[in-house]
């Protein structure tokens, strides 16, 4: 996992031994940032997914004001 996040941003092993104490701690807090903000962006993208699928379904051609004004004893799940 870790050799794999050093490639993505362009680090192979090799230069990471070549540098100097200090250079490889500022690299590999750079990686750990990039994949703190990553699964970030993932955890919400799963967040929106989640909240969509929670939702009831409306109809979009329509749009939500019509199925509002349906009253709520006549309004089955196909009318919406």
């Amino acid at each position: 996992m870790k050799e794999e996040a050093i490639q993505v941003i362009g680090y192979t092993k090799k230069t990471l031994q070549q540098d100097t104490p200090a250079k490889i701690r500022e690299k590999k807090r750079r990686i750990s940032r990039v994949q703190q903000y990553r699964s970030q962006k993932e955890k919400k993208r799963l967040r929106l997914i989640d909240d969509e699928e929670r939702k009831p379904k409306v109809n979009r051609a329509f749009g939500q004001r019509i199925s509002r004004n349906i009253p709520k004893e006549n309004k089955t799940h196909r009318e919406s």
